[in-house]
């Protein structure tokens, strides 16, 4: 497994991974929408030849890890139209239930339950029953009259996908892309992050181990200075404006909304990592042996 080298093992960058998704947390607040990037599914370009598969991507000298957020917007919105409308409805006959018919309710479950109890512990003398009797007849009536509505309400709430893959909510979107400086492990001679259109699948930003400014220093603007993994990960920012967003321009990214290389104002983000040759092998890092990036989005 990845690991930094002699100084840190693999569970210890791990650590610090974590570490900095907290520390980036303690700066800007709880993020609405945190993701993973995904292993690839394939090795090599050989596996999606013999699959049939159109991999994209499948040169065996690099691994092309890609964020979920997309694929969460996606599958979100499939649904996100069809439960709004039926959530709708739900919700309105729960809340009319519960103003409505839980007073009656309750007492009457209160009365059922001491008639319960009267008629079949105490007549019969099941001693022996009483405690458990009283206890089973009590949460039973209770987590039906009250808890299963509330648990309706709750699980009724309206779906949200709209700012899942975008970036055009206001001057406090941005994601805070975080993960391994594969290049300082040793994992890979080259290392990148980089934001695409996703619906043309072209690059629009980009930040890397080779540039200036690029991952060296940008895990240290969130971890403290004697944080051991600091140097071995970075944390980029991807905005529409930098400037605007309270980002600085250093460690953060503008996305454009026109040119040729640009994402449209509602268009779908997506990010992919680039590993380039692992100096041990030759080849691309593997897949099974990489720690994989991060991804926050904070949105209005």
């Amino acid at each position: 497994m990845e690991s930094g080298g002699t100084e840190l093992t693999s569970d210890e960058l791990m650590d610090g991974l974590n570490d900095l998704g907290l520390a980036i947390e303690e700066k800007h607040g709880k993020a609405p929408q945190t993701t993973k990037f995904l292993m690839p599914y394939f090795d090599t370009g050989l596996d999606c030849i013999n699959g049939g598969i159109e991999c994209k991507g499948d040169c065996p000298d690099t691994l092309y890890p890609a964020s979920e957020n997309v694929y969460q917007a996606e599958a979100c919105g499939s649904v996100e139209n069809t439960m709004n409308d039926k959530m709708d409805d739900v919700e309105a006959s729960v809340k009319n239930y519960l103003l409505n018919m839980g007073g009656p309710l309750a007492a009457a479950g209160g009365l059922l339950c001491f008639v319960i109890y009267w008629q079949i512990v105490r007549k019969q003398s099941w001693s022996a029953c009483k405690f458990w009797g009283i206890g089973a007849i009590i949460f039973v009536s209770g987590f039906v009259i009250v808890f299963v509505p509330i648990l309706v309400v709750h699980i009724g709430q309206k779906v949200d996908c709209t700012h899942y893959a975008t970036i055009d909510s206001g001057p406090n979107d941005f994601y805070v892309a975080y993960g391994i400086n594969h290049k300082a492990t040793g994992h890979a001679t080259y290392s990148s992050v980089n934001a695409y259109y996703y619906e043309t699948l072209s690059g629009v930003a980009s930040s890397s181990s080779e540039a200036t400014p690029g991952f060296d220093g940008s895990a240290q603007v969130y971890l403290e200075s004697d944080n051991p993994a600091a140097k071995y990960l970075y944390a980029v920012h991807f905005s529409r404006n930098c400037t605007e967003s309270g980002l600085g321009t250093k460690y953060c990214l503008d996305v454009p909304k026109t040119g040729d290389m640009s994402l449209p104002k509602g268009g779908h983000i997506m990010f992919i990592g680039r590993m380039y040759i692992d100096p041990k092998t030759g080849a691309g890092p593997k897949a099974n042996e990489t720690i994989y990036d991060m991804l926050k989005h904070y949105y209005d």
